[in-house]
């Protein structure tokens, strides 16, 4: 299943949502799902307008990709000749 691979590898997933499914709305919230944006779509929905769409990430992992799974460490040198620092690659999640 993809939800579980991603949460595996500590990816939130993407949905959107219209306007007018007030039940799918409503399950994705009570499961954690966080609205992150909102855009009108190109398509009409019943009432001949174009739909709101309601964009959504999955709730926060709880495992972190294991150090094989993550981005390589890059290597960069300071100012003293020969010290080097690593610096983990990680991403911070926006918002």
């Amino acid at each position: 299943m993809a939800g579980k691979k991603a949460a595996d590898l500590g990816m939130p997933l993407v949905l959107d949502v219209s306007d007018d499914g007030h039940a799918a709305i409503a399950l994705y919230e009570r499961a954690g799902w966080r609205r992150v944006a909102s855009a009108r779509a190109e398509w009409l929905n019943a009432a001949g307008e174009n739909a709101l769409l309601h964009y959504y990430v999955s709730p926060e992992t709880t495992r972190k990709p294991a150090q094989s799974e993550q981005a390589p460490s890059v290597r960069r040198q300071t100012g003293r000749a020969g010290e080097m620092h690593h610096s983990s690659g990680e991403i911070a999640p926006a918002g």
